[in-house]
């Protein structure tokens, strides 16, 4: 339900945002903290979202002084549990004399006597606790009130901010289309959110697993024919009375047929049982479930609930101080993931101590519609259903979704079940659902991050060439993006999905790159060191050549070009050879060295720095007969791998002359069909030279349509031959003109 005041200001903000271009102005929601709280106790769908909020920020902010003094966080939590009907000592001693004691709260929560008794508890949160954490974020009144809020407004949906005087953080819901009269008859089809926990939901994950092995085409398709059983597996053991199940370690010469889950968990800091050679014998007796961190146990109740006998967990079947047997085993985790027939992910947890189930209010989930009046009809009205978070920040940013060695597991599985901190989601190729949509969540709320589909999960078995490229780009985005235990563990946290992709696009993989599209690739680039809390983003230990985006330590933007389906970019350099050398049969990770031979068009020269990123190009004595005087102003645009050295500063004032040239621009790519006009956006690598010869990156470079084609490099390179303005180019140039003699270089980049 919504109350008075969510109603009339969510309908303000929306219709405000409808007449004013898409957007409205702050509209007051709740004045003031009495009005919000009461809202909160009746039930509010919105307001108990904004108070888990308020809730999660009080948390963050428990090194507060004012917070400490008036135990604000103990009285928050009180108020939950009331919220959520449970059992509490504390109100057992303020219940009414007219209710005993041993009546749940929800039982008689509807009842005069009960709304007095939590309106009471609220009061008591107003006099002394909340009101202090008001002051604490804010001390003065705002003109705006308590709650205020506006609308973004756009095709299928509005968007809804929220905000909370004081409290750095908005709150969104989202507004679309009620799909309630189309959705059938099936109790599946209705939202299921009445639970105070995760866990209560058996059936539901059940119908869905059920529903994919028997209906869905697609995943029946990509789903592997051939058999792998692991090394070793979690097997759950039943006896025929009563006693709670119990486990112990099996190994792959014991297994008994029978498919197999996994379990993808946050380590974190929670020390928990581990797999060592001297704890071996223990595993392989039986051993009580209570023994488990509480993440492995809960996956256990819910693949007893499921049906399955076996759970692959990686602590528990890989040995932790076996260097061997992980090097074996890691080398087939794609393989593992990839046959299990369910995946399970403690999404939400931050560590193994925090299990895959959360406390939930339903209240604040359970499907809420609002009705609308429609602009320009004065009868007409639109009925929205009201949702708060979407799939993109409950799974993709989840703290599991951090973790590197879990975008594998996401990836190859074929089907998962996400246990985050509000829902459970449903994972497979055909349908990404929730309990909020059972039959499957609507487009437009999956919000379409970059490693989403719009019929699925994430997956790189596709059919088409490009669009496995542009997933490999994308995931290489992702995966750049999450966190490491072990540096050193980069490559073979991937290297399922490499061998996936190298079996279905039938190239060698090299280090991270693609031999048949290696061009395309090669002009990736990194954020600032500074950006992810560091001097210097090249890493320490050797794992990847320089041109590899592997090779760093930072978030990495992938080459546009890369997959790309409209027309190709001109190509201004060749591939002559490309390989690695690598210590692992596999040949996917665990590289020693790496060599790339280009020949390209480039340029010997010496840069000066004009911005941020802005250089200019200070052309040495040696290659001034390049070009017309205007070479001298030439700009370009430059992103570092590494931090910039001494010999890009400016040269000294004592200095005479530019320093002697030591950096080459080697020009990779420039803009499809590229006339004198249109051949601004030339990109390529930085390379220095090394003392043997060869060359290692640097970064790379962008130069941009900042002035006439004669201070240009490819319009230097198209006068050189001769081209009129108006003459096109298309797919390669022609590295191989004598005209171009000193300004093509064969290089060796390692």
């Amino acid at each position: 339900m919504l109350c008075t005041n969510c109603q009339i200001g969510i309908q303000t903000a929306v219709t405000q945002g409808i007449d004013f271009g898409g957007f409205s102005n702050n509209t007051v929601v709740h004045a003031s903290h009495h009005t919000f709280l009461d809202s909160v106790v009746q039930g509010c769908a919105v307001c108990r979202s904004v108070w888990g909020g308020i809730r999660e920020y009080a948390k963050s902010q428990s090194d507060s002084s004012l917070l400490h003094k008036h135990h604000i966080r103990h009285d928050i939590e009180i108020f939950d549990k009331v919220l959520q009907g449970r059992r509490y000592g504390w109100m057992k001693r303020h219940l009414p004399s007219t209710i005993s004691p041993s009546v749940p709260l929800g039982k008689f929560v509807s009842q005069p006597a009960s709304r007095l008794l939590i309106a009471s508890v609220a009061g008591k949160l107003k006099k002394e606790g909340l009101e202090d954490m008001m002051a604490v974020f804010q001390r003065r009144e705002s003109s705006l009130g308590l709650v205020s809020c506006n609308a973004t407004v756009s095709r299928g949906f509005s968007t809804v901010h929220l905000e909370v005087k004081g409290v750095p953080t908005t709150f969104e819901i989202r507004l679309t289309p009620n799909l309630a009269n189309n959705e059938g008859r099936s109790p599946w089809n209705k939202p299921d959110i009445t639970s105070t926990s995760t866990s209560e939901n058996p059936k539901l994950w059940c119908h869905w697993a059920r529903v994919c092995s028997e209906t869905h085409e697609k995943c029946n398709r990509l789903r592997p024919h051939s058999r792998f059983t692991p090394e070793r597996l979690v097997e759950i053991l039943f006896d025929r009375d009563d006693r709670p199940p119990r486990w112990r370690l099996t190994q792959r010469k014991n297994l008994e047929p029978g498919s197999y889950v996994t379990l993808s968990h946050c380590w974190g800091n929670a020390k928990h049982l581990r797999l060592t050679n001297a704890a071996m014998r223990t595993f392989l007796s039986e051993n009580e479930l209570s023994e488990l961190p509480k993440t492995f146990q809960d996956s256990i109740s819910i693949a007893v609930s499921m049906g399955f006998r076996y759970i692959w967990i990686d602590s528990l079947c890989i040995i932790q101080d076996d260097l061997e047997d992980w090097k074996q085993q890691s080398a087939v985790m794609g393989l593992i993931y990839k046959h299990a027939s369910c995946n399970l992910a403690a999404t939400w947890a931050k560590d193994s101590s925090q299990g895959c189930f959360s406390v939930r209010d339903p209240a604040a989930l359970a499907p809420t519609t609002v009705a609308l009046k429609m602009i320009r009809s004065s009868d007409a009205t639109a009925e929205l259903r009201v949702t708060s978070r979407n799939y993109h920040e409950e799974v993709n940013l989840a703290p599991l979704n951090q973790r590197g060695w879990v975008l594998q597991e996401h990836y190859l599985a074929q089907r998962q079940l996400n246990f985050a901190e509000r829902e459970v989601y449903w994972e497979c190729p055909q349908l990404i659902a929730s309990e909020e949509f059972p039959r499957g969540i609507p487009q437009r709320l999956l919000v379409q991050h970059r490693t989403a589909r719009a019929n699925g999960k994430p997956r790189i078995n596709h059919n088409d060439e490009s669009e496995l490229c542009r997933s490999w780009a994308v995931l290489v985005e992702s995966f750049s993006s999450m966190n490491l235990t072990f540096y050193a563990d980069k490559l073979v946290a991937i290297a399922g999905l490499a061998g996936e992709l190298r079996e279905r696009l039938d190239d060698e993989y090299l280090a991270g790159m693609w031999r048949k599209s290696l061009l395309e690739q090669l002009c990736w680039s990194t954020t600032p060191p500074e950006s992810i809390g560091g001097s210097h983003s090249r890493a320490g230990v050797y794992l990847a050549p320089t041109w590899s985006w592997a090779s760093c330590y930072a978030l990495i933007y992938p080459d546009g070009n890369h997959a790309r389906k409209e027309l190709p970019p001109l190509y201004l350099a060749e591939v002559l050879t490309a390989s690695v050398t690598s210590g692992h049969p596999s040949g996917l990770h665990s590289f020693t060295s790496g060599a790339l031979e280009l020949r390209a068009l480039a340029l010997w020269v010496q840069l000066r720095a004009e911005g941020t990123a802005l250089y200019q190009i200070l052309a040495p004595e040696s290659i001034r007969s390049l070009s017309f005087a205007g070479m001298f102003g030439t700009f370009v645009y430059i992103h570092w791998d590494d931090r910039p050295v001494e010999a890009r500063s400016p040269p000294h004032k004592d200095e005479q002359g530019p320093r002697p040239a030591d950096l080459l621009l080697v020009c990779i790519s420039g803009l499809p069909g590229a006339t004198a006009v249109s051949s601004a956006a030339v990109q390529g690598l930085i390379l220095r030279q090394q003392n043997d010869g060869t060359f290692t990156r640097l970064g790379v470079f962008k130069q941009e349509q900042s002035g006439p084609p004669e201070e240009l490099i490819l319009g230097i390179a198209r006068a050189r031959i001769g081209l009129e303005p108006e003459v096109s180019l298309h797919g390669n140039f022609d590295l191989s003109d004598p005209r171009l003699a000193d300004m093509v270089q064969t290089v060796t980049v390692r």
